[in-house]
């Protein structure tokens, strides 16, 4: 439904909760694209901050292609 723009960490402080998004991006990459990853964790957060538009990830973006065995599912 393309609902989510951006991906957060709940990071409060450098020292023992630090706001690090190295394993969300990298599940993004795995399981969708690297676009998708980017947008999500680099580009719509740093519009946000700057005060320029924010993207709605594409279908295409959000869409994983499947495997042959899995096109029953």
């Amino acid at each position: 439904r393309q609902l989510l723009h951006f991906i957060a960490s709940d990071g409060h402080n450098a020292e023992h909760r630090p706001p690090t998004l190295d394993g969300p991006y990298a599940w993004l990459v795995e399981n969708y694209s690297e676009t998708l990853a980017k947008t999500l964790c680099v580009t719509n957060p740093r519009a946000v901050l700057t005060g320029a538009g924010v993207r709605a990830p594409s279908v295409e973006q959000i869409r994983k292609p499947r495997k042959w065995y899995q096109v029953w599912r």
